[in-house]
């Protein structure tokens, strides 16, 4: 019961956060990109590169599904990424640091 409440907890964390990030990010997205650029290239390019996918392959096999399960799908594909960075040991979060800051 503990375990499924700090989970529950965490879970409410997490979004609140994102929905944090998403509001900054409307008001000083923009111009943060631009100061860092200027100021951090280096810090630009690692943050811009870390953002894009891997490996991206473009299928018409989402043609069918609906706008409902594409938010459906992409909300838990945006859970399973912060679950994976949070898991992941402090060399990493170092990382995520530098690149944040």
């Amino acid at each position: 019961m503990k375990s499924e409440r700090m989970q529950h907890n965490r879970k409410r964390l997490t979004i609140k956060v994102i929905e944090d990030v998403l509001a900054s990010w409307h008001k000083n997205g923009a111009s943060a990109l631009e100061i860092t650029f200027r100021e951090a290239p280096s810090v630009y390019l690692r943050t811009i590169c870390s953002l894009l996918p891997k490996e991206m392959i473009i299928e018409d096999v989402m043609s069918d599904v609906s706008d409902e399960q594409l938010d459906t799908l992409m909300e838990r594909i945006k859970e399973h990424l912060l679950t994976a960075r949070s898991k992941r040991g402090d060399e990493d979060k170092a990382s995520d640091d530098q690149i944040i800051h």
